[in-house]
């Protein structure tokens, strides 16, 4: 696979979206993981530390209606893979490439 020109190979991989410290935009990002470094439940308010391999800017659209929570799909297409998240109104787009 392939994210904004990255290749993706097989493994352990966090995708992460946070906000700046700034209050900035948001950025999403793709962090390659050691099976030792997977989180817990009780771990979910840290960010995972690894091998960043994508990192960008990411904008929230508006959707329609209001996802009553956070849902986050996967879609294939022939050579394509579309990351679709939604939360209450926001939603974000991405395509992977094969």
């Amino acid at each position: 696979l392939h994210l904004d020109g990255h290749t993706i190979g097989p493994g352990h991989y966090a995708l992460i979206c946070h906000p700046r410290a700034d209050h900035d935009e948001a950025h999403l990002t793709f962090v390659r993981l050691q099976p030792s470094q997977w989180l817990g439940v009780e771990e979910l308010r840290r960010l995972p530390q690894g091998d960043p391999l994508f990192r960008a800017p990411v904008r929230f659209d508006v959707a329609a209606g209001t996802a009553p929570r956070l849902t986050v799909s996967l879609s294939p297409g022939k050579r394509r893979i579309t990351l679709t998240a939604r939360y209450g109104n926001a939603k974000v787009v991405r395509e992977f490439t094969r």
